[in-house]
């Protein structure tokens, strides 16, 4: 039996189905594997999505990428399908002779069946950034809802109906910001205090050392084999006897 395609409309009928892109975005495997996972995070957005009788167009993630940068492949292509949405929809209002003002323009943008998302979900606002530059923040916010798409925030609702929505929006963004930043800062101090200790709280060991377990921590310590030549080559560039640091190493 044919089944209709539940992204088309019909034909005399001005309804607007309601259809949503779903956000998902993890920035450690810690995070992926814990409570805040790709698969809590997507099944808490249709979740939502079902309780608003609101269909699911598609579920793009990123995975792995920092909270603090735009450059994420998921993210370029949410931006990418809602700015050809914007652009058609654009193209249509615009050869539309008269459009009474109760009307929505999206009635309009669906003539060749293709689905026009209304909404763009995700499970808070961090999902998109936690940026420390609000206005690059926001750029991106407007970006999504200059295609006529409304955000939901699925843990922290924003009453769009309210003159607070806008106010509302940027104290969640600030706090986000403010929360990578402490992150950064604590993480700073914790290394540091490490470091002090005698610990290596970096990834990288300098050329001659070796990384020494003990108990739950790690120690830089000399390299048996490796140190007396890089001595004698550090010796040898001290003296002049080696023309560049390039040479010792």
């Amino acid at each position: 039996m044919y089944k209709q395609n539940p992204f088309q409309n019909k034909s005399n009928s001005h309804a607007q189905k309601k259809v949503a892109l779903i956000y998902c975005r993890v920035s450690t495997k810690r995070q992926a594997e814990e409570r805040f996972g790709m698969e809590t995070q997507e099944s808490m957005c249709k979740d939502w999505c079902d309780k608003n009788e609101t269909l699911v167009y598609k579920v793009i993630k990123d995975g792995w990428i920092s909270w603090g940068t735009f450059e994420r492949d998921g993210f370029d292509e949410v931006l990418e399908i809602l700015d050809k949405q914007k652009k058609r929809m654009l193209k249509r209002e615009k050869n539309k002779k008269k459009l009474k003002a109760w009307e929505d323009p999206r009635m309009y943008a669906d003539m060749d069946n293709t689905p026009i998302i209304t909404h763009f979900i995700c499970v808070d606002n961090s999902r998109i950034s936690r940026n420390d530059n609000m206005a690059e923040t926001l750029v991106m916010t407007n970006k999504i809802r200059e295609a006529w798409v409304e955000i939901v925030y699925v843990m922290y609702p924003v009453d769009y109906n309210t003159s607070a929505w806008m106010l509302q929006e940027n104290i969640l963004y600030a706090f986000a910001a403010f929360e990578r930043r402490n992150t950064r800062v604590k993480a700073m101090n914790g290394m540091r205090a490490r470091l002090l200790e005698g610990y290596r709280p970096f990834w990288l060991v300098p050329i001659g050392y070796r990384r020494e377990k003990q108990w739950r921590n790690s120690v830089v310590v000399i390299h048996e084999t490796k140190w007396p030549i890089v001595k004698e080559a550090l010796e040898l560039y001290a003296n002049g006897l080696l023309e560049s640091e390039s040479a010792v190493f």
